[in-house]
């Protein structure tokens, strides 16, 4: 757990744009890991089955959100390190727009782009993660891309 808490937890914040619901997230993830390691077979790397039980938590909860009416836009800021304060500010709001955008796509392009993009994993550990074949999970950051763009453009 401690090898891979903070990774976990960044992720499900990415995923769930606020401190709560990915601490939630995150705290479930684990539970269910501890719960489940006797089911880990060792067919994939460690991260990549948390990455899994985490986007199955987030979609869950998702869904549920959406069939009670909940789901509130949020905002995602992403952080940089290493910028002068002028470049800091302009990074923070292209952060906001990138996470507002983020925030509107379908859970599963959601989940895409935060795992190819954001963790920065190649398309096969995508594919893995999500439980889909490498072209499904192309398509889906393509997918997701592309409507990003669109929602970037029609802010401007």
């Amino acid at each position: 757990m401690r090898k891979y808490q903070k990774k976990v937890y960044y992720f499900a914040f990415r995923l769930a744009r606020n401190h709560q619901d990915a601490d939630d997230l995150a705290q479930e993830t684990f539970i269910r890991t501890y719960n489940s390691l006797g089911a880990f077979k060792g067919g994939s790397a460690f991260f990549t089955w948390l990455y899994r039980i985490t986007i199955n938590l987030y979609i869950n909860s998702y869904r549920k959100k959406i069939r009670q009416n909940q789901i509130l836009a949020g905002e995602t800021e992403f952080t940089y390190q290493g910028l002068d304060a002028l470049s800091m500010v302009q990074d923070k709001e292209l952060g906001k727009k990138i996470g507002a955008a983020a925030a509107k796509l379908p859970p599963r392009q959601q989940v895409a782009f935060n795992l190819r993009y954001i963790e920065e994993l190649t398309f096969e550990e995508v594919a893995e993660s999500m439980g889909c074949s490498v072209g499904a999970a192309k398509a889906s950051c393509f997918q997701a891309v592309r409507k990003m763009r669109g929602y970037l453009k029609s802010e401007r």
